[in-house]
Formats: structure tokens, sequence, C-alpha cells
């Protein structure tokens, strides 16, 4: 995938009015990424859906440091209707260039900690990320048109 490094920004406010606790920092790419300092603190969040859909960027990433893993993260999008994703491909191309910076690492283990959750693993090469997990067949068809 593409590599989507976030900048720093001013959160607006109805981004930080969301979130209980306050993040640590505020950077965005095509969602908002907040930092947060414990995994506590990303494993218990409860945002406020209404105040997510008012956002101007697709959605919103929360993310800690962890203790078994490089990081853990949750993703939300209430927006287009997915209130919380449970593992997001995507939300790794903007996590990967973030985390592999902080850490000094190229190759992370992480942890999407939603509710079904799942541990992905990601490596920043050059302008791109190689994501990688394990995945389980739902769904088996076929379309004639």
């Amino acid at each position: 995938f593409p590599s989507q490094p976030p900048t720093p920004c001013d959160p607006p406010d109805n981004l930080l009015a969301a979130f209980t606790h306050p993040p640590a920092q505020c950077l965005k790419s095509e969602d908002y990424l907040l930092i947060f300092d414990s995994e506590a603190q990303v494993r218990g969040a409860e945002p406020d859906m209404t105040l997510l859909k008012t956002l101007d960027l697709r959605g919103v990433i929360i993310t800690a440091p962890a203790e078994s893993y490089d990081f853990v993260n949750r993703f939300f999008v209430p927006k287009y209707g997915v209130e919380e994703d449970p593992v997001t491909g995507s939300a790794f191309t903007q996590l990967a260039p973030f985390w592999s910076e902080q850490l000094g690492k190229e190759m992370l283990h992480a942890r999407q900690v939603s509710n079904r959750g799942g541990n992905v693993q990601c490596r920043l090469e050059g302008d791109r990320v190689k994501i990688q997990g394990q995945a389980v067949l739902f769904l088996a068809g076929e379309i004639h048109v």
C-alpha cells in the first residue's frame, strides 16, 4: 500500500469533545490520528459517534504504545456507517510511518483492539507499507452479468 505519513495538526474542537481523555498528540493524513499515552486509554475509549460524524476527514484512528506489541489501535468511521472497524488495513498506511519513526523500526507488530480485533504485522519500505495478518473467508460466490 502507499505510505501516508501523518503530519501534526491542531485537533478540531468536535474531535477533542468526542473523547473523555485528551490525546497527547494529533496528526492527520486521510484520517485523524490521535496518540494516547497508554494502551488502557485506547482500549477504554468510548467516543461520541455523533461528534465523529461531523469531522471533515474520513475517520479517526486512535493509538498508543503497547506492552505485548509495538502499538495498539482502533479505527472509527461513523461518517460512512461504520462505528468501529474490526481490523483496518488502510489505517496501517498511516500508523506504520508514524510508529516506525517513533520506535526506530521498520517491522512493526500491532494489535487492533476492537471487540473482534486482530494482529497485524506491517513493514515500512520506502514509500510503501507492507501489511500482513490472518484473515478468515466468510463468503464466496459468483456474480453473473
